[in-house]
């Protein structure tokens, strides 16, 4: 039984008890009157969620009742029972605040039912909405008492507003630049197949084919780096992890950047197990994207003549825990890092400052990458670094720990 109460007042005993009954079978607690009196004595001593009246009643008949039940509750629910001989008397009692009334005799039940469902519910949702505007009226109330507390936390948060400001249009521009920079360079060149196709000798075209396949791939990578970052940030990452090769995860990303590297004179150098072929439970695309993104920044930030150091280690357990993991190293005798700055190093878009971004291209998003894919194989990526002294970053990733 619900405990929702109905007051039934009506000068007809069959009247009521079908009434009662009926209300009853819908687990309604159910009171009766038999006039107008009694039914607003019964209101004062027991105030009910719905009182259904009929308009002809001894002692007090059914609008005075109305009335005074309004102005004990002015939310009050009254559903009117007329007879066709008093519809106009029923429509003046919807002006007197009624919910809605019904002719009698009453001819369908279930048509009865729905309609004390709905008053119900309109006098349950004015008692939510007047619960909701009082805990409105305390918050407001609360509110104004710290305004002055708030006033510094407000101003703080919207000098962050304004620097999030200034750093999404400087995101915009840097990753405008770095998609048209390739875009422009292969609709050249397919400019030029179009017009010169024809004359030009089989060695410069092999020249602007992989010119072209080369400003794609970076596009691909792009665009790849942005939507793993997407899926990151929304909790979307779905790894497909199984046994991999760290070995053969280095020495894909050794062969990777050997041409790039020789071109700006450095010397890039991998140490890896003179025996043991070290795996892991990984996803082994991702992993190798993370070491990517770290390869990457020590080429990017090294200057010329420089060296990158590439090393595995095997035996070694999870900074902190007692886990099995295999252990990455990436180091550098690039640029460094100021420890001023080193707390933002994995913040997306920051590349420690926007400044580096135009100087050294990219997007600012790789370290931010390598660390949430690192993270999501519930590994860790430390890093050492000084200015002018270079970096050292290392993954750590558990060995036998299978995820799905």
């Amino acid at each position: 039984m619900t405990n929702q109460r109905i007051l039934v007042a009506d000068d007809s005993e069959m009247i009521r008890e079908v009434l009662t009954l009926f209300l009853e079978t819908l687990n309604y607690q159910v009171d009766a009157a038999a006039d107008g009196q009694s039914a607003l004595d019964k209101y004062s001593a027991n105030r009910y969620d719905l009182i259904i009246s009929d308009l002809q009643m001894p002692r007090l008949e059914g609008l005075s009742l109305l009335k005074r039940i309004k102005s004990l509750e002015p939310d009050a629910q009254v559903i009117i029972l007329t007879g066709h001989a008093t519809l106009e008397t029923a429509v003046e009692a919807l002006r007197l605040g009624a919910y809605d009334y019904l002719l009698k005799p009453i001819e369908g039940m279930e048509v009865f039912g729905r309609l004390v469902g709905r008053a119900l519910q309109h006098g349950a949702l004015i008692k939510e909405n007047q619960r909701l505007v009082e805990q409105l009226r305390q918050a407001n109330a609360r509110l104004e008492g710290e305004v002055a507390a708030r006033t510094k936390e407000l101003r703080a948060a919207n000098e962050s507003l304004r620097s999030l400001d200034k750093l999404k249009n400087d995101f915009v521009s840097v990753v405008s630049h770095e998609l048209r920079t390739p875009m422009a360079v292969i609709l050249l060149e397919a400019q030029m197949l179009v017009q010169k196709a024809a004359s030009l000798p089989p060695g410069k075209l092999n020249e602007i084919y992989q010119t072209c396949l080369t400003n794609a791939r970076r596009l691909q990578i792009q665009i790849e780096n942005l939507l793993d970052f997407s899926l990151i940030e929304r909790g979307a990452l779905e790894l497909e992890c199984r046994s991999c090769s760290i070995n053969q995860t280095i020495r894909d990303v050794v062969d990777l950047y050997e041409q790039r590297a020789a071109e700006k004179q450095l010397r890039l150098s991998m140490e890896l197990p003179a025996t043991a072929q070290l795996t892991v439970i990984a996803d082994a695309p991702r992993l190798r994207s993370a070491l990517v993104h770290l390869v990457d920044n020590a080429v990017k930030f090294t200057p010329e003549g420089g060296a990158i150091a590439i090393s595995v280690h095997g035996g070694v357990t999870l900074p902190g825990t007692a886990t099995p993991a295999v252990a990455i190293a990436v180091h550098d005798t690039g640029i460094g890092i100021p420890a001023e700055l080193q707390q933002k190093l994995f913040t997306a878009f920051s590349q420690v400052d926007m400044s580096t971004t135009r100087r050294y291209g990219g997007m600012g998003m790789g370290l931010a990458l390598a660390q949430r894919i690192v993270t999501a194989h519930q590994g860790k990526l430390t890093f050492k670094s000084e200015s002018n002294k270079g970096s050292l970053f290392v993954m750590w990733v558990p060995t036998g720990q299978e995820r799905q």
